[in-house]
């Protein structure tokens, strides 16, 4: 039960933009902290599953946790607290990452990268092959 409001709680903070690391801390210390209040329950003499049920509901409500979080904008992730500089840095990304992209479509596909570089290199040798005859063409009508 613990483990299912926990991982329910790090899933709500997560969606709502809370740094990553943030939400890995609290979650931690909030099993510690269950766990404390849970063994402090079985050494006041009751079982486990009520000792259980009543360390969580001592630690409080998830969405009290949640809205106690959420009210402190310092620990929302960079690109919630940054909009403008996701926006500036996300088309420069894409931008730089453009030429990677064939490589990275075919980093499992030896023959194709074989097949892709050749290609490359022989329309870059036509190429080059055709700006070499018009210029000579342009050199010598003169």
């Amino acid at each position: 039960m613990r483990r299912a409001q926990l991982k329910a709680l790090r899933s709500s903070l997560s969606g709502s933009g809370v740094s990553p690391a943030y939400i890995r801390r609290l979650m931690s210390e909030l099993e510690d902290h269950c766990e404390d209040l849970e063994r402090e329950a079985l050494a006041a003499g009751r079982n486990s599953a009520h000792a259980e049920a009543v360390a969580m509901r001592r630690l409080g409500r998830n969405e009290v946790i949640a809205t106690a979080v959420l009210t402190r904008p310092e620990l929302g992730s960079w690109c919630q607290r940054w909009p403008w500089l996701v926006t500036l840095i996300k088309p420069l990304i894409v931008v730089l990452l453009m030429p990677a992209m064939p490589i990275l479509a075919c980093v499992d596909r030896a023959p194709a990268i074989a097949r892709w570089s050749a290609s490359i290199s022989l329309a870059s040798a036509i190429t080059g092959a055709m700006l070499l005859v018009m210029a000579q063409t342009l050199i010598s009508s003169f």
